[in-house]
This record gives C-alpha cells, structure tokens and sequence, in this order.
C-alpha cells in the first residue's frame, strides 16, 4: 500500500541491453493503482555491460525510492486547472 493505495515496487536489473550501445541498466519501479487508472515511478542508472548476474543493492535502491517521497495521488476534479488547488498543499 502506498498513500492508501495498491502499489507493488520492484528493482529489475539487464547487464547487457542489447537494443543499447552495450551497457547494463538497474531500475527500481513503483506501480501504483489509482482510482480509473496506473501510475509508475521510476529510477534508473546505466552501468558497464556484464554478462553475469549483476548484484543488486537492496539498500541503495530502496533508499533511491525513498528519497522520491511522498508521493500523493489525488482525485481529479472536473475542470480543474493546475496547480490542482484541491491537492497541492494538504
């Protein structure tokens, strides 16, 4: 759960993207379930490529999700404009 919500978070880990100029790539992703709707947060950085495992930092990547906290998902209002008076602040 997260904010109330559904919310699944996971770290995926490729050390050799080959669509890519050869390199390794990590990601932490955050899928969250709103009202109609689903929303991903994410985070990730390039390495070397590898052609084994990469180890993967569990409390490095979890701290990187931290550090993109809170996150509020809001309900939408017809017709309202940004900045979303109705969310931004509470």
């Amino acid at each position: 759960m997260m904010n109330a919500r559904d919310a699944f978070i996971m770290v995926v880990s490729c050390g050799n993207a080959a669509a890519s100029a050869g390199h390794s790539e990590t990601a932490v992703i955050a899928v969250i379930k709103g009202e109609k709707d689903f929303y991903t947060l994410q985070w990730s950085q390039r390495g070397d490529a590898t052609s084994t495992p990469m180890d993967i930092d569990v409390n490095m990547w979890a701290g990187k999700m931290k550090s993109l906290m809170p996150l509020k998902l809001c309900s939408l209002i017809p017709g309202e404009q940004p900045p979303y008076p109705s969310c931004v602040g509470h």
